[in-house]
Formats: C-alpha cells, sequence, structure tokens
C-alpha cells in the first residue's frame, strides 16, 4: 500500500459483542446496604466520640449516684466509662485523624501535581 492510497474502510460487524450484566436491582441493594451501613457506623463513632470528648456521659449518670440504693451502680458505670473514655480518645480518635490527614494530604498532593498545567 502506497502513502497516496486512501485508507480502506472498516467493515461493520454483522453481531455486536454482549455481555451479561447483572440485574440492576441486585446493585442498587448491594449499594443500599452499604450506604445504611456506612451512615450507622458514622453516626455510632459520632456520638461515642462527642461523649468522650464532653464527658456527656457523667451527667447521664449522675443521677443515680444521689440513690443510695444506686450509688454502687454509678460507680461501676463511672469506671466503665472512663475506660472507655480512654480507649476512644487515645485510640480510635487518633486513628480516624490519621486517615483524615492521609486523605487531605493525598488529595493535595494529586491537586498539586494536576495544577501544573500543560506540558511537554
Amino acid at each position: 500500500m502506497d502513502f497516496s492510497d486512501p485508507l480502506p474502510l472498516i467493515e461493520r460487524p454483522d453481531t455486536i459483542p454482549t455481555y451479561e450484566i447483572e440485574p440492576e436491582s441486585q446493585y442498587r441493594w448491594s449499594l443500599k446496604t452499604y450506604g445504611y451501613l456506612l451512615i450507622a457506623t458514622t453516626w455510632i463513632l459520632f456520638i461515642v466520640s462527642i461523649n468522650s470528648f464532653f464527658r456527656i456521659w457523667s451527667f447521664i449518670i449522675y443521677p443515680w449516684s444521689l440513690n443510695p440504693s444506686t450509688q454502687e451502680l454509678h460507680a461501676y458505670l463511672t469506671v466503665v466509662f472512663e475506660q472507655i473514655d480512654n480507649l476512644i480518645v487515645s485510640g480510635w480518635c487518633i486513628y480516624v485523624m490519621l486517615w483524615w490527614w492521609s486523605l487531605v494530604s493525598w488529595c493535595s498532593l494529586k491537586l498539586f501535581r494536576h495544577s501544573k498545567g500543560l506540558q511537554a
């Protein structure tokens, strides 16, 4: 074939290959399930973290310290919630903040890399 000759036409095939796709309702079900799971996990993390940071639990169990029959339960719950606070604040929240820091750093690096403009 010479460079001056036109390119040959590409013929269209008679049949187009198709792929079997799962029904869309199955995708919706799994996405819906993951969405609800993500929302529930986010709310539980938020509620436990806020309770740990501001010690809201102490205001909730305080009335039990006033009744002599429930003072032992109040003392037990105070110890339990203080242990949970130490675990949440020292472990879990630092872990979550490290992930946020990693995510923001990664996005910033991507943005910086793509903000150079077109270069040859």
